[in-house]
């Protein structure tokens, strides 16, 4: 029984995951940064948000970059104030092309947060 159930066990956490990216969200007074998307995990797929590092954003950027040479970082990127004059920055990336990235790239630098209601 115990082995029929480690054995599952390995294989859902050796499933790929790809995460389909529809906003990322950080403060300039803040080192976590929240990327939401539908996570996809062998068979199943689910909306989620996962509270990552700085670094880990950066490749997720250079992949999306990567994947999309039209994309354009700087022109994506909203700015607003925020009431203690620090920055919020959003990026809406639900009407790009290819916006989905192996999950497993990032996960070997810092293990993700993942939100969940």
């Amino acid at each position: 029984m115990t082995f029929g159930l480690s054995f599952k066990t390995n294989i859902m956490e050796n499933l790929s995951k790809q995460l389909k990216i529809s906003n990322i969200s950080f403060e300039s007074n803040n080192n976590e940064v929240l990327v939401q998307g539908l996570l996809n995990k062998g068979m199943m797929s689910y909306e989620t948000d996962l509270i990552i590092t700085h670094t880990q954003l950066n490749i997720i950027l250079n992949c999306i970059s990567g994947s999309n040479p039209n994309f354009d970082l700087n022109e994506s990127l909203i700015t607003e104030i925020m009431f203690d004059r620090t920055n919020m920055y959003k990026l809406d990336l639900t009407n790009l092309a290819n916006n989905s990235i192996d999950l497993n790239l990032i996960e070997t630098i810092q293990p993700f947060r993942q939100i969940r209601a």
